[in-house]
């Protein structure tokens, strides 16, 4: 269940004025969020966002049109992560930035391959949720979203994802005995 989403229907977005703590100052930072994409696009639809426009951009963390695959896309390169469709599900994500060049993408709390992205785009511009400004707008709701200034442990990322889908930040529950014989149900 998401708690606190934002929905979008391909066309709107959240703008966060500049922070410059959403540049990675130190190399590191993570970007997590609980996503719904409603459908594919003809174009890539965006999760979280540092840049103006498809002309500005210091990152970009996304899924395709398709919602196939995660992507992060600094302007010029884009990293490509295939994955199970995202389409009507309600995965949690996460990207990992380390030492500014290394992009680890998790979901539901297993990271997918590390990937070395070239460098960022120039910063000194706003966020946007669900958008990358007017463009790559996201169909479905994101919720729970989360900007750190360092790099989540895969520990930490688990045991978020853990807390979203038991409640508890432990292993999930589990039944060691059961009684035999009638029961009572209580509706």
């Amino acid at each position: 269940r998401i708690q606190r989403a934002l929905a979008f229907d391909g066309d709107g977005d959240v703008q966060i004025p500049y922070n410059a703590e959403f540049e990675c100052g130190s190399g590191d930072g993570t970007v997590e969020a609980l996503i719904y994409l409603t459908h594919a696009s003809a174009q890539n639809q965006t999760i979280f966002s540092l840049g103006y426009d498809s002309t500005w951009v210091c990152y970009a963390f996304m899924a395709n049109g398709a919602g196939d695959s995660l992507l992060f896309w600094n302007g010029t390169a884009t990293l490509n992560w295939p994955v199970p469709s995202l389409i009507g599900r309600r995965p949690h994500v996460a990207f990992v930035i380390d030492d500014f060049v290394n992009i680890t993408p998790y979901v539901n709390g297993q990271p997918l391959d590390t990937k070395v992205q070239t460098a960022f785009g120039p910063g000194g511009a706003p966020a946007f949720i669900g958008a990358l400004g007017a463009a790559y707008g996201w169909a479905g709701t994101i919720g729970e979203l989360a900007v750190y200034k360092s790099a989540l442990s895969p520990s930490a990322i688990q045991a978020h994802y853990t807390k979203y889908v038991y409640g508890t930040t432990v292993a999930p529950p589990e039944i060691v005995t059961q009684t035999t014989g009638p029961r009572t149900l209580f509706a």
